[in-house]
């Protein structure tokens, strides 16, 4: 199996630290409306993405850096209908009243 060597786990560890400061830049820059929306993407992403860094070690498998990743994006879409469901319920009651 092929695993992450120590320049490869540097080289993504720093990927996903410049991706978040670079959005953070983006967010808080005050001159275009279109570079903080990119900014705010960018965050979301990049605090998605941010929970692989424990697993971003030399010698993890590569399977195991996509399965983690496979699980993260899992959990985000149940919250995400769960939010959803919550919000369709509420639009639900607010009809009824």
């Amino acid at each position: 199996m092929s695993t992450l060597s120590a320049k490869s786990a540097t080289f993504s560890r720093g990927v996903v630290l410049t991706i978040s400061v670079a959005a953070l830049v983006m967010v808080f820059q005050p001159f275009s409306i279109i570079v903080f929306a990119i900014g705010c993407v960018l965050a979301f992403a990049s605090a998605l993405v941010f929970n692989l860094m424990p697993i971003l070690q030399e010698g993890v498998r590569w399977a195991l850096v996509g399965r983690a990743a496979l699980i993260i994006l899992a959990v985000f879409a149940v919250i995400f209908a769960l939010a959803v469901a919550a919000t369709y319920g509420y639009v639900l009651y607010l009809q009824a009243q």
